[in-house]
């Protein structure tokens, strides 16, 4: 797979930022919950890059898998606004699987896919992603663990 240098970089900077700023999401969700909000918003958000860097890997024929992960997350932050500020459907507590099954995939598969996708641009790339995925999946399964959901 040939990825542009330039669009590589870009994919990194979208990938680390969101894994960042959801590590920080899962923290707050048990050490400070007024600030979960906040970070879930800055998540939303990051969906507005990741959309516009899918749409420039289309137009620049960068391979599939490089504009798709990142343009997984930009449908993930939509769907992610859409059921909980738009319909406002609870479905984590209790649990809906019909629903929080997809939002599961759509979460992970982005972020997988981005620190994937950086091997494209080396090992240190790789190796950066990969380890704030890894916190930002940590501290998740912690928080999920620790909140009993």
């Amino acid at each position: 797979m040939t990825v542009d240098a330039g669009f590589v970089w870009w994919s990194f900077a979208l990938a680390n930022s969101v894994n960042i700023v959801v590590a920080l999401m899962f923290w707050a969700r048990m050490r400070r919950p007024v600030a979960e909000d906040r970070f879930a918003t800055a998540s939303m958000l990051l969906g507005i890059p990741a959309a516009l860097l899918a749409a420039a890997g289309i137009t620049s024929n960068q391979p599939p898998l490089a504009w798709l992960v990142v343009g997984g997350w930009a449908v993930f932050a939509l769907m992610t606004w859409i059921v909980d500020h738009v319909v406002e459907i609870e479905f984590r507590q209790p649990k809906r699987l019909g629903i929080l099954v997809p939002f599961l995939v759509l979460f992970y598969l982005p972020l997988l896919g981005m620190a994937i996708v950086q091997l494209t641009n080396g090992v240190v790339p790789w190796a950066i992603t990969s380890t704030t995925f890894l916190i930002a999946f940590s501290l998740s399964l912690w928080s999920t663990r620790s909140l009993g959901y």
